[in-house]
């Protein structure tokens, strides 16, 4: 059992790996649920990173429903950050009647090319989970990043488990805000992956009025004990 660990910044992606992370999302500003990465920040994560980086490509804050431009600079997000080097791609879009934009699902699969694929958690606001599954399973998604369609997976368990049992489905990445307490409730599902912020804010070093001074950060604390229930439950 993998656990991902999603990333905003520099101080979160050093915490992950220090707490032993097995693969990171990487991803900026994720107070909005996060945002594409800057090829900076993509290209030290691979200099640092002893394991998979699977970049958000995402164009703004808000809903998943974009516009042309919008889905035009996110293929081409996938392009350069493949260029980069990077080990998958996370992506999403929605029509505006809910429903998966399948001709960009199908065009930032091609985009990727042989490089792993992630549909993220626009998936729990869409219509029809079941459909949309075996949808991505027949595009070549390898996961769905998902809460069971809920805020937070410990919600969306029974959606979770319907999920698992589909015969044509990618790979099934669990995440909502988990908790350490959580992760045997998962288990028991039968998901094939967990996802985790293991949020934590910093303070950061001085206020002077203008810009507050903490951020968010990954408590690597957490990521070790998450890591160690799941060989525990594993042996």
């Amino acid at each position: 059992m993998l656990l991902e660990v999603v990333c905003p910044g520099v101080p979160a992606l050093e915490n992950a790996l220090q707490g032993g992370a097995q693969r990171i999302e990487l991803c900026s500003d994720l107070s909005c649920g996060g945002i594409t990465p800057s090829p900076g920040l993509t290209k030290l994560a691979l200099e640092i990173s002893g394991v998979p980086v699977f970049p958000l490509l995402r164009a703004r804050e808000g809903d998943f429903v974009y516009s042309e431009n919008e889905k035009k600079a996110m293929l081409y997000d996938i392009a350069a950050m493949a260029d980069l080097g990077v080990h998958g791609v996370v992506v999403g879009s929605l029509t505006p009647a809910l429903d998966l934009d399948l001709a960009f699902v199908e065009a930032a699969k091609k985009a990727a090319g042989d490089l792993p694929i992630t549909f993220h958690r626009a998936f729990d606001v869409c219509n029809d989970f079941k459909q949309a599954a075996k949808d991505l399973y027949d595009l070549g998604y390898g996961r769905i990043l998902t809460a069971g369609q809920a805020p937070r997976a410990a919600e969306g368990l029974d959606t979770l488990r319907e999920l698992v049992a589909l015969k044509e489905r990618p790979m099934i990445l669990a995440g909502g805000s988990i908790r350490l307490e959580q992760i045997d409730d998962l288990l028991e599902v039968g998901v094939d992956e967990i996802h985790t912020a293991a949020g934590t804010t910093e303070e950061g070093v001085y206020s002077r009025g203008f810009f507050a001074p903490g951020y968010t950060s990954v408590d690597s604390g957490v990521v070790r004990a998450m890591i160690e229930r799941l060989e525990t439950k594993e042996i």
